[in-house]
């Protein structure tokens, strides 16, 4: 994977899509504990487990569509767009429940929003995968010898004028 997000492992978005998911799966595990006797201030610590695992995935999604636009077309780019729609799919469940809660008088999930943020656990486990295929192209392009992006730059080059051959030492200038 050749986009500019990078760390020295690998491509960075398949990294950060963890926190986001595991944000959403705290919120998950909140709400079935209310709905099995918990406390309703736990639903409304799943509530806000919530938002913070929209404004991760905003992050994760942004990163994703930087790499997408440096990724030349081929197999990783295919998988790059894969993962960019389950990965918002997913995002896009957790913030229609989020908006679904935060439009009732209270923050705490009945049995049907937790339904579909099961939904949106599932979707974002199947985006998991497309995420371990990246890495795996990423690590398939470095075992290859492909340069990471921006590694051109890095690259020196000697510059040799005329005037500088000629006065290279042991040769007789004259």
């Amino acid at each position: 994977m050749r986009g500019r997000m990078r760390a020295s492992t690998g491509p960075v978005q398949p990294m950060l899509v963890t926190l986001p998911l595991g944000l959403f799966v705290c919120a998950t595990l909140f709400d079935v504990s209310v709905l099995t006797g918990a406390p309703g201030l736990f639903g409304e610590v799943g509530y806000a487990t919530m938002v913070a695992g929209l404004a991760a995935m905003g992050l994760t999604l942004t990163v994703g569509l930087v790499d997408l636009w440096e990724e030349p077309p081929g197999r990783t780019r295919g998988a790059l767009v894969r993962f960019n729609l389950i990965t918002g799919a997913m995002g896009s469940v957790f913030l229609i429940a989020c908006l679904v809660r935060a439009s009732g008088a209270a923050q705490v999930a009945g049995a049907a929003l937790v339904v579909v943020e099961l939904v949106g656990v599932a979707v974002g486990a199947v985006g998991l995968r497309y995420g371990t295929d990246l890495l795996r192209y990423a690590a398939d392009a470095a075992a290859v010898g492909e340069p990471p992006s921006g590694a051109e730059d890095l690259i020196v080059r000697p510059q040799t004028s005329p005037a500088a051959l000629s006065r290279r030492p042991g040769r007789a200038s004259g």
